[in-house]
């Protein structure tokens, strides 16, 4: 890149005219060896930082939507007016370039990283948290970010510090990414913000009554609020030979270095289970050369969640990179104290290295028997994720938490609503009075797919196509009683990321409207928006 030319004031860059932006319009702009991102919403200009501050994915490659622009990898989003983030997954602002016009030429100077200001003294109240995972680690980092002074405490039963679990049965288990990159934020990123941490600390017990948690070594913690964010534990397959050497599940970063550690050198893989997890590993794995074997009770996977025929368009990914289905049961896990296969329901044998389960995980919530809190397996929350009980949250796998769209309610294992449900209940204890009313998020990587499903559907009586289903891209809408619930998009950012805005504003997008490929989604939004 060529230099650019400076005002008079050497900090300052020219970086173009006026006239070179149009309203409503993200571009990128190079001074120096630098970009940076202007953006031009109703005739004002804002500069940023060009790239996402989750995965660092191109910003200019996203959706503008009113004053949010949408990171098309993940579906962080950024207010544009000051470029703070507005939802997870991303936790950091962008860095802020301050701008200046002279005459018809723009100049911008930075950029400038807005810090987390964090009291010297804190205040005695104390505000805990059960849990590190999404939502926990997403509660702690956006108290600190709105303003609490008072201490942040998060009791785990792990010994690491946050982790991003969904990179864990993609590229990381494969060896494709090291553990630096797993990690969510620096020991001395919690320090400066004066987060505590009690790690190897199982709780066993809350008394409701004196505001005290009691852990299973007989730590106890007093709390001023609470939330509780325990997530889930993995299901364990009742097969003989879950004992033997080369089996395991996959939910911890523990269990997951303890795979990619066990499979270095080993090229026969049975996965049990067509869920995300499984098939996540299995795309990842099988393109590294392994063997892949997926054992599963669904004859078409995702099925319940995609319908029939996205189901087999996945399965039909995999089997193209040699990945084997077999559908039924594991009658047996053999081997003698390591694993040399498994022996199915028929009486096949399939050889085998390593067996790992990924069949779900159900709430951790055992701790919570007799406080009045449970309902089932989940805690019920109100549209403030506050549960029954005063000064005590639930967040993340284990709430049951109302869905302001659908009037049900709902409990989804997924890593973004567990985020974004974090942000809103630091919001909450700190005294803001805000309903939880964003929309259900989720997205999976698979070879050269991007899977991204928007909304919460789980009776849908009508599937609609806008395009042909295939790697090309394409979006599927899921209707009931003819209105569209949720959606999937398959290579296909820009839709879903406007369908999961119209599904928020209760706008609806009719079958005929959804299919016809010649109507632009941001138009009819916009339209259909201005006449609500």
């Amino acid at each position: 890149m060529g230099k650019t030319e400076k005002s008079e004031n050497e900090n300052w860059h020219k970086v173009g005219k006026v006239s070179d932006f149009r309203d409503s319009e993200v571009k990128i702009v190079a001074y120096e060896d630098k970009k940076a991102m202007l953006i031009r919403y109703e005739g004002k200009l804002y500069a940023y930082g060009s790239k996402c501050t989750h995965y660092g994915e191109r910003l200019e490659r996203g959706t503008l939507i009113k004053n949010l622009l949408v990171c098309p990898c993940h579906n962080a989003q950024f207010n544009i007016f000051d470029g703070s983030v507005y939802l997870p997954p991303a936790f950091d602002d962008l860095p802020v370039y301050d701008i200046k016009m002279e005459g018809e030429y723009i100049y911008i100077k930075g950029p400038n990283k807005r810090e987390i200001k964090v009291p010297e003294n804190l205040s005695n109240e104390t505000y805990v948290i059960i849990g590190s995972g999404a939502a926990g680690v997403s509660c702690a980092i956006n108290l600190r970010k709105g303003g609490f002074e008072g201490r942040v405490v998060i009791i785990t039963e792990e010994d690491s510090l946050p982790y991003d679990r969904t990179n864990l049965s993609k590229n990381y288990i494969s060896g494709g990414l090291e553990d630096k990159y797993v990690y969510i934020k620096s020991e001395d990123f919690y320090k400066k913000l004066k987060i505590d941490f009690l790690f190897n600390h199982k709780v066993v017990e809350i008394n409701i009554e004196r505001k005290l948690i009691v852990c299973a070594h007989g730590a106890q913690i007093s709390y001023d609020k609470l939330l509780i964010a325990t997530g889930g534990i993995p299901r364990t397959p009742q097969i003989p030979g879950v004992d033997k050497i080369g089996f395991f599940l996959l939910r911890s970063l523990s269990d997951a270095q303890a795979i990619k550690k066990y499979i270095e050198n080993k090229k026969k893989i049975v996965l049990i289970g067509s869920g995300f997890i499984s098939l996540e590993v299995a795309s990842f794995l099988s393109e590294k050369d392994y063997e892949v074997h997926i054992v599963t009770t669904s004859e078409i996977p995702f099925k319940r969640v995609f319908g029939e025929d996205i189901g087999n368009f996945i399965k039909e990914q995999h089997i193209k990179r040699g990945v084997n289905f077999h559908n039924g049961e594991i009658k047996e896990i053999v081997g003698d104290s390591h694993i040399k296969g498994v022996v199915l329901e028929e009486g096949a044998k399939v050889e085998a290295d390593a067996v790992i389960a990924g069949i779900g995980v159900v709430p951790a919530v055992d701790f919570l028997e007799g406080t009045g809190l449970l309902e089932g397996n989940a805690v019920p929350v109100d549209e403030m994720l506050q549960s029954r009980i005063q000064d005590i949250f639930a967040a993340g796998d284990i709430a049951l938490v109302p869905d302001y769209h659908t009037g049900e309610t709902r409990r989804i294992e997924h890593w973004v609503e567990a985020e974004r449900q974090g942000q809103h209940v630091a919001k909450t204890m700190m005294g803001k009075v805000l309903p939880y009313r964003e929309v259900p998020f989720f997205w999976t990587e698979q070879y050269d797919i991007n899977i991204k499903y928007v909304g919460y559907s789980p009776n849908f009586d009508m599937i609609v196509y806008r395009g042909k289903i295939s790697k090309e891209g394409f979006i599927a809408g899921f209707y009931e009683d003819n209105r569209l619930k949720a959606a999937v998009g398959v290579n296909s950012d820009r839709d879903i990321t406007l369908i999961y805005e119209f599904i928020k504003a209760d706008l609806d997008i009719t079958p005929p409207e959804l299919k016809n490929n010649d109507i632009d989604l941001k138009e009819l939004y916009m339209k259909k928006l201005n006449l609500s």
